[in-house]
């Protein structure tokens, strides 16, 4: 397999934002690097909770960009800064393609910029998290943080998100998105060609929870990643109640990327809940590892690293029906999945969880067996043989972009 040229862009700061794509552009960037090919690395660098931390084991070529933590005006800083870096990077080196990961990213800004730069391009590759429209009318599902304040930001939030992922789609030569339910709404939203779209689902490292063994905890534990009003974190809450006054289990629930919001929240409901706003990376691998189960009761998920994560240590998930949801998790068979919205049920299969020894571990030992579909090594291989097919060069190679510009899928 021949050697690539990639630059890969970043809304956030891969090594200390804590949503998915950022996770992803880390985890890719390196895996990619690993397997021999080269990567320039660019993203927005805001400040954050934790400091990076440094990765010996391969090079990557590293391009922060310092931009203001202001709302929307990050935004605009990262568009303009973004594009400028790319601009000068395709100019002096031959890049075979550009990929950009998630509407955030202003993929289709970029990309015209680029193409208004640049006579010889490299391939310009969308990489779809989820459709936008789609992410928007599920979000609004949830009762979380509600009021008129709120809403009016997430429709300045989402209309500006939606209108860059229709540019991404236009400007891009070729788009891969992260699940077929993405795939779905892509072609309905935004009536984009489907020969124009790859499936290329996400991948957590292989070695993932190596290193840590599973257990049981002593009381029946449920992890939940939060992180927005999407992620349903009052849906759980209120299936915890309904555990503890209809079933009569004690149990608690463990929340990261959670808010004061949700203590609130918990407490109210008189439920037994520890909120973290921030996990370090080692600690969310022990909370993995020792809960019963992953409870993901979210209304919009493009991907969800979280359930593969936890299936790697053997834990099923708990989850609503929404989005890649159903594609991750093997119903009955390596995790549960739920109706959206219905909260009876969520709190019944969490009480098998907590009282059937046999299933839990049954559905567990799938899911780990599963979740070996969704390894990064094999997201890698997949992203460069698709590139690579698109570029007319299946022996690689950074001439391969010379004749990508009139290069567009379907």
């Amino acid at each position: 397999m021949g050697t690539l040229k990639f630059i890969i862009i970043s809304r956030g700061n891969p090594f200390t934002a804590l949503a998915g794509t950022e996770i992803l552009a880390r985890s890719m960037s390196f895996e990619l690097a690993k397997q021999g090919h080269e990567v320039d690395l660019v993203y927005g660098d805001e400040e954050s909770l934790v400091e990076p931390s440094p990765i010996k084991s391969v090079q990557v070529v590293l391009h922060g960009l310092q931009i203001t933590s202001i709302p929307y005006l990050s935004a605009l800083v990262f568009r303009r800064k973004c594009s400028k870096r790319c601009i000068q990077l395709v100019n002096d080196f031959n890049f075979d393609a550009v990929i950009a990961l998630g509407a955030g990213t202003f993929p289709g800004y970029i990309f015209h910029k680029i193409k208004k730069s640049k006579k010889r391009l490299p391939l310009l590759v969308y990489y779809a998290m989820d459709s936008m429209v789609m992410e928007y009318a599920r979000s609004k599902m949830s009762k979380e943080n509600a009021g008129l304040g709120v809403s009016f930001k997430k429709w300045v939030y989402y209309t500006a998100l939606i209108k860059s992922d229709k540019a991404s789609c236009s400007q891009s030569d070729l788009i891969l998105a992260s699940s077929k339910d993405t795939i779905n709404h892509l072609t309905a939203n935004y009536d984009v060609p489907l020969a124009k779209i790859n499936l290329l689902y996400e991948g957590i490292p292989d070695n993932f929870a190596v290193g840590y063994a599973a257990s049981d905890p002593e009381i029946p534990t449920f992890l939940h990643v939060a992180g927005g009003a999407r992620k349903g974190t009052d849906f759980l809450l209120s299936a915890m109640k309904i555990l503890t006054d209809k079933y009569g289990v004690k149990a608690k629930v463990v929340i990261t990327r959670g808010s004061a919001v949700h203590v609130q929240q918990a407490k109210s409901l008189g439920v037994d809940a520890e909120v973290y706003e921030y996990v370090p990376h080692e600690e969310l691998k022990r909370l993995y590892a020792s809960c019963t189960a992953l409870v993901v009761p979210s209304m919009s998920e493009g991907f969800c690293l979280p359930v593969i994560e936890a299936a790697m240590f053997g834990k099923p998930s708990i989850a609503f029906g929404s989005g890649s949801l159903p594609e991750l998790i093997n119903d009955n068979l390596s995790g549960f999945v739920v109706a959206v919205g219905d909260v009876n049920t969520l709190s019944l299969r969490m009480y098998q969880m907590c009282t059937d020894d046999d299933l839990r571990m049954s559905i567990g030992n799938e899911a780990k067996r599963y979740s070996r579909n969704f390894t990064i090594s094999r997201c890698a291989k997949s992203l460069v043989e698709t590139l690579q097919e698109s570029l007319g060069d299946t022996n690689g190679g950074s001439n391969a972009s010379e004749s990508s510009s009139s290069n567009q899928v379907g």
